[in-house]
This record gives C-alpha cells, structure tokens and sequence, in this order.
C-alpha cells in the first residue's frame, strides 16, 4: 500500500482565538464561582465552584494550562529538531526552553512550588498565609538567571519574533511572580478568603494564560514563516512470526 502523508494547518491566528477565547471563558466561569462563594455564600455549591475556581487545583483550568504548557514545549521541541537538522546555532536553547515548558506543565499539574513553599515554611516556622507564597523568591531569582542566560539568544532573534515572545514573556511572568506577589501582599493584610483576593488571582490566573496563547502564537508563526512542517507518519505492525 502506498505510503500516505495527511497534513493538518495550524494557523497562528485560529490557534491564537480559541485558546483566547478559552482563557476568557474559564476566566468568566471562575467570576461567577467567586461571586457565589463571596457574595451569595453559596456553601452548596462548592462542589461546582472548586471545577472552575481559577485558584483551585485538578480542575479544568489547571488542566487547560498543563495542555497549553505541553504544547508549547512540543513546539519549542519541534523548533530545536529542526535548528539542529539546519546546524544552525541556537538550537540547544530551543531545546532547553522545550525542557522548561516541560518542567512547568509538571509543576501545574503536580503542584511542585506549592510543595517547595510548604517545605521552606516548616524549615523557616512560617504558618501564617506567608507559608503559600515562599516560593516567589527562589523562583524570582532563578527566572532572572535564566532571562540573562537566554539574553545572547534572544537578540539573535528576528524582530517580529522578539516582539512575540517578550508579548508572551511580559504577560505570563507579569502574572505568575508580579500578580502572585500583589496577592502575597494582599494576603498578608487582608487574609486569603475574600473577595478582593479572589479578584487578584484571577486576573493573575488570565494574565497567564493569555501569556501561553501568546507564546504559542510565537511558536507557530516563527515555524510558519520559516516554511516548518511536522510531518507524521503511523507504521504499520510487524508481522507475527
């Protein structure tokens, strides 16, 4: 049987809309769940509320980053094969950023700086809500030492793409340290059960999935206007002895 190739076209900007509109709809879903846990006090309705609640986790939100998290890292990886296949220079940091979208999307889904924080809590004797938030330095510094790292390789880089992924940088970082540590604030004043908290981590919570359906727009318009393709290809059993 003759070999068969089908292609499917990811268009940036069809790509881009649906995980946007995604975003906003999670994001609308997890303003009503507020609103009935602090305005109408809804007790019932936890069950429901914790599915949608943007600050909750194993629900459809954290789902939906993990499965952005993935695909952006199959992007970058994609990206890297290719530079390497072209010998062109750069092409470990195209790998290196795959690994750390990879790491991200285990950390959504497993909860790893939670767990960092709670064990710098015990060592430091913190159990006030300062115990969530623990994490914000070490991931402060360690995502400085990576920007400067990454700094050679960025500027390397075309304009429309430099534009693109510092879009995508600036929204995703902006949410995941500069929100949570307005909420870090907020909580340490207010505690972490009120409205006014809950409206901090939500727009911390959409500033970073817009942030991945920007770089995931990046990704694909630096693989488009480079004429990449994935192509792929089933093989058929080996035949039973």
């Amino acid at each position: 049987m003759p070999e068969q190739d089908h292609a499917l076209t990811l268009r940036p900007g069809w790509v881009t809309g649906m995980l946007v509109v995604a975003a906003l709809l999670f994001t609308i879903a997890n303003v009503v769940a507020q609103i009935f846990r602090y305005v109408l006090g809804w007790e019932t309705a936890y069950l429901v509320i914790d599915r949608f609640d943007l600050n909750g986790e194993a629900n459809f939100p954290t789902l939906f980053a993990v499965l952005m998290l993935v695909l952006a890292a199959l992007l970058f990886a994609v990206i890297g094969a290719a530079s390497r296949r072209a010998q062109q220079p750069y092409a470990r940091h195209w790998t290196a950023l795959a690994i750390l979208c990879g790491y991200l999307a285990i950390d959504e889904f497993a909860q790893v700086h939670e767990g960092i924080s709670a064990a710098l809590a015990y060592t430091a004797g913190i159990s006030d809500e300062r115990r969530f938030y623990l994490w914000l330095l070490p991931f402060a510094l360690l995502a400085v030492l990576i920007a400067i790292s990454l700094l050679r390789f960025f500027f390397q880089l075309s304009h429309a793409d430099r534009r693109r992924f510092a879009l995508a940088g600036g929204l995703y970082l902006g949410g995941a340290l500069g929100l949570e540590a307005v909420a870090a604030l907020h909580a340490a004043a207010g505690g972490l059960n009120t409205f006014g908290h809950a409206v901090i981590f939500t727009l911390e919570e959409l500033a970073e999935m817009l942030g991945l359906a920007a770089l995931i727009h990046a990704l694909l318009c630096h693989l488009g206007e480079r004429g990449h393709g994935l192509r792929l290809l089933f093989a058929p059993p080996a035949p039973t002895p």
